[in-house]
């Protein structure tokens, strides 16, 4: 099986990952369990080592109250960031950072 090279794709939505996870205050662990994945998976993510999938990537942008478009928009930018503005402004559906804190308190430790 052919080995998958990385692109500039992979790289540029894991910065934007990483800019909007510290923007909201949010650690790697915090991201990885709203995701199901551990924190090193995040890493990779963000490195853009790792592709992801369509559905997680639907997944992230509903944890970090970003539209999908927000990881894809000025694909030549090289700090993550998106140099026209984008609204982020979260419906009522969408996680707000209190949400996702308030729920990692109620996940069981150690089980």
């Amino acid at each position: 099986m052919p080995r998958y090279h990385h692109d500039e794709t992979d790289r540029l939505i894991g910065r934007r990952i990483k800019a909007r996870r510290k923007a909201l205050g949010l650690t790697l662990e915090q991201l990885g369990r709203g995701l199901g994945v551990s924190y090193q998976q995040i890493q990779k993510y963000e490195a853009g080592r790792n592709q992801i999938s369509a559905a997680l990537l639907l997944k992230i942008s509903t944890l970090l109250s970003v539209p999908v478009s927000y990881f894809f928009s000025d694909r030549d930018d090289k700090d993550g960031m998106a140099s026209t503005p984008i609204s982020f402004a979260p419906s009522e559906n969408e996680y707000s950072t209190e949400r996702i804190s308030f729920h990692y308190s109620e996940v069981p430790k150690g089980e």
